[in-house]
């Protein structure tokens, strides 16, 4: 088994204030300097002063011309400006070199004749003193200012804000300058396109027969930039239950000419299947069937079926029907043919009208695009004439009356803090380096024996009556056993000489060797170890064990005197 535990597998605010008393010396050494360390740091650390302003930011010119009706198209704006412009950018713009350069040389300026060390000053050195912070979902910018130096930091953050309005005229006059360039270039090419397109769909509808009339909205003439939205032919117009009427009669068509060709020269079912279309009813051989059926009617009355003129009028009769089939076939395939030729010509006419439809509509949306660049235009050229107006103050620069640092009482408690703490981890490291126990579940565990007795937990009075019912217990009277009591220690403690006496005080008919010494325990039948707190180490106990392990001792149980 590994006995080799630390003390702060067992440590809890117990010990580490049982700590701290054994070492009030070092803990109160450390905790003394550390604290007053910190207050001599709050009382003699120089004083550092701010001031603050806020200041309205605009998010971006986009959103000046948007509110104006100035464009409609976001896109535009962002194509026009080139760039993305939101208030996290404007914040790190404001916070560059290229916005506060003046700013810096300004103070070293100003520090060098007050006879400051600024020579190795950095700008980024002193921009740690600047905090520009953007308050969240708003277009509010809070910014402070330090300073060790009291009188400057008024003129700083009033030149700070002169320089932010600079800019922001100055932002706001090139993001314009960039959107009207950007519109004048997109209106030339839009009226280039508007005509092109009003044109082709012009032509298209004259080459294809189309009747326009009507212009787009009243302004614009059919020959100039615009097309009818109120075409007599358009896409919504088309009829297209006409197709479906027409392949209906073309698949009517092909399934009698299927059916016909099927059947028999001689079937009565001919002239019936010919009624269905209207254009040979009036056909005279249909009209000579009716007067050839009439007469075999009649004369099959009067004469019997294989009479010569019955046979004569049947063999005329088949001729007939053969002849009406071939005509009525010929005349199907003619209506098919017209059909499918009425059906071609019926969809080529949609795709002429879906295509003028389609013209007719790119034609309108370059129309209304240029409409809405013009009117940009005309309101970004009478926003780049208008005065300019920079970000809007909400406080003027301010210093506070109070500097902000050091802060004297949180210096001085957090000294008060770290000393505490650095004197309690000093005391507890030593106890821990020392390798004495100070630990009652951590000897315990040490050492691991059946039975533990704490004589600590009773008068110096009681212990000989404890021992007396201890060491009984494992040699009864008629017994004659040796008990060893081995003491394992660093020093004599008045607990030992207290346990000595206690002992001398038992009635036991056992012989007892009270020694230090592991050796002297090789005729002992019973052995227990006796220790006390703070008097033994971890190696001491740890040894013992091996030894008395060696000798094949058994350890009845262990007594702790405090």
């Amino acid at each position: 088994m590994d006995d080799r535990l630390s003390n702060d597998d067992y440590l809890d605010l117990k010990d580490i204030f049982d700590s701290i008393k054994r070492n009030l010396k070092i803990f109160l050494l450390i905790f003394f300097s550390i604290a007053i360390t910190g207050l001599f740091y709050a009382l003699f650390k120089t004083k550092t002063w701010q001031g603050e302003f806020q200041i309205v930011l605009r998010s971006n010119n986009q959103n000046i011309l948007k509110d104006k009706g100035l464009i409609r198209s976001e896109g535009l704006l962002n194509a026009a400006l080139n760039r993305k412009n939101d208030l996290k950018t404007e914040v790190e713009v404001l916070k560059s070199p290229s916005t506060l350069m003046s700013v810096f040389e300004y103070v070293k300026n100003e520090k060098k004749n007050k006879k400051y060390k600024v020579d190795d000053l950095s700008f980024k050195d002193w921009s740690r003193n600047l905090k520009i912070i953007l308050k969240d979902k708003t277009n509010i910018l809070d910014l402070k200012y330090e300073d060790s130096d009291k009188d400057i930091i008024l003129p700083v953050l009033n030149r700070i804000s002169k320089k932010y309005e600079n800019y922001s005229n100055k932002a706001r006059l090139k993001s314009l300058t960039l959107a009207y360039e950007y519109l004048s270039d997109q209106v030339q090419d839009f009226r280039i396109k508007s005509r092109a397109a009003s044109k082709k769909a012009q032509e298209f509808a004259i080459d294809n027969g189309l009747l326009l009339y009507g212009s787009l909205n009243g302004d614009r003439s059919i020959n100039g930039d615009s097309l009818s939205n109120n075409s007599l032919l358009t896409g919504e117009n088309l009829n297209f239950n006409n197709t479906v009427s027409l392949e209906n009669k073309l698949k009517k068509i092909e399934y009698s000419i299927k059916k016909i060709d099927e059947l028999k020269n001689n079937s009565e079912l001919i002239p019936f299947i010919s009624k269905e279309y209207e254009e040979f009813e009036s056909d005279d051989l249909f009209k000579e069937f009716g007067f050839l059926e009439a007469k075999l009617s009649d004369l099959r009355s009067k004469f019997v079926s294989n009479d010569i003129s019955i046979l004569s009028l049947n063999l005329k009769r088949e001729e007939l029907l053969k002849t009406i089939k071939e005509r009525l076939l010929n005349g199907l395939k003619a209506e098919r043919l017209k059909a499918r030729l009425n059906l071609e010509a019926d969809k080529k006419s949609k795709e002429v009208l879906l295509k003028y439809k389609d013209l007719q509509k790119d034609a309108k949306q370059n129309e209304i695009t240029l409409m809405n660049l013009e009117k940009s235009f005309a309101q970004t050229s009478l926003e780049l004439k208008r005065n300019p107006e920079p970000w809007k103050l909400i406080t003027k620069p301010t210093l506070n009356p109070y500097p902000v640092a050091p802060n004297k009482k949180r210096v001085f408690l957090m000294g008060i803090i770290i000393g505490i703490f650095a004197g309690a981890t000093s005391s507890v490291v030593k106890d821990t380096r020392s390798s004495i126990i100070y630990n009652y579940d951590l000897i315990k565990k040490l050492l691991d024996t059946k039975e533990i007795t704490n004589l600590g937990n009773f008068e110096y009075s009681e212990w000989s009556k404890i021992l007396n019912i201890l060491l009984k217990k494992y040699s009864p009277n008629k017994s004659t056993k040796k008990i060893g009591l081995l003491k394992i220690t660093s020093k004599e403690s008045s607990e030992f000489i207290e346990f000595n006496k206690s002992i001398k005080k038992c009635d036991l008919n056992n012989e007892i060797l009270i020694t230090e010494n592991t050796f002297e325990l090789n005729n002992c039948d019973l052995i227990y170890i006796v220790t006390s707190l703070g008097i033994v180490t971890k190696e001491q106990i740890q040894k013992t064990k091996e030894i008395l392990y060696l000798q094949n001792k058994e350890i009845i149980g262990s007594i702790i005197l405090s």
